[in-house]
């Protein structure tokens, strides 16, 4: 799943079977509707979806407390959002 000019990049981080039609559904193992397989504790950048500015919104439900280095995820948050991006994190 790849944003297009009229499309934004919306993901959904750490989504587990909380599946979202139109997010790119990304979590640490493969299953039903998992768009990506990415352990959030390592490193993002040799994914395409996670370069500088990319990623228009973003949804982290109960992932932050599941990971080794929460502060290195949220700088690779901030680093991979749009200006104005959304982010929505429930722990």
């Amino acid at each position: 799943m790849q944003a297009t000019a009229s499309e934004p990049l919306r993901l959904n981080l750490g989504c587990g079977t909380n599946i979202r039609p139109g997010f790119c559904n990304v979590d640490s193992q493969a299953g039903p509707g998992v768009d990506v397989v990415l352990d959030l504790d390592h490193d993002w950048s040799a994914h395409e979806f996670f370069g500088n500015e990319m990623v228009d919104e973003m949804l982290l439900s109960h992932v932050l407390e599941h990971l080794k280095n929460p502060l290195e995820a949220m700088e690779r948050l901030w680093r991979v959002a749009k200006p104005q991006s959304a982010i929505t994190i429930r722990v």
